[in-house]
């Protein structure tokens, strides 16, 4: 994992580990990581900055592109993303992948790096967040062509492959398991 939090954070709201209650998966434009934080800074009419602020939304990103098994973690855990200010998914840990999911299955490779994570995540939290894909959140959009992080990225397979992993719950303190995973809070 790769942190590469300096180039993403900005005006980011904070919250306690306590509140974090769920990992939402989505989809996004699959570009090199210094590319897509630059594409979510650009706040021009319809571009991807201007639904955020120009804050980049998401706590971890894996791209398709060239190394598909890499993750970076581009916010900390305790950052709140602003698309989660306008709804209900402030308790989520947000991680993006690189790719339409609507139109193609995620690479191997990729897929097992999401698993990875997931399980990571789940060991560090006691296996106590909820795994679901954006457009399972309240009031996300219910138009199919907006569907996050699409049918071909199967979100009952994620959870029972994470769920398959973790051999033993996480029995250190939440910040040293975090830390030790390289996951900064």
């Amino acid at each position: 994992m790769t942190n590469v939090i300096g180039k993403a954070l900005a005006k980011h709201k904070r919250r306690s580990l306590e509140d974090i209650a769920k990992l939402v998966v989505h989809r996004t434009m699959d570009l090199p990581v210094e590319l897509l934080i630059a594409e979510y800074r650009n706040t021009g009419k319809f571009q991807a900055g201007w639904y955020t602020g120009g804050l980049f939304p998401y706590h971890f990103y894996m791209p398709r592109l060239g190394g598909a098994s890499h993750c970076y973690q581009t916010l900390p855990l305790t950052a709140i993303g602003p698309a989660a200010l306008r709804s209900l998914n402030k308790a989520g840990i947000h991680v993006a992948l690189g790719g339409d999911f609507r139109k193609e299955a995620p690479p191997l490779e990729q897929g097992q790096a999401l698993v990875i994570l997931c399980a990571k995540l789940m060991d560090c939290f006691d296996g106590q967040l909820a795994i679901l894909g954006h457009t399972e959140l309240a009031g996300a959009s219910k138009d199919p062509s907006k569907e996050c992080p699409g049918k071909y990225l199967n979100l009952g397979i994620l959870r029972a492959s994470v769920n398959a992993s973790l051999a033993n719950t996480c029995s250190k303190a939440l910040v040293p398991a975090l830390n030790e995973q390289g996951i900064i809070i």
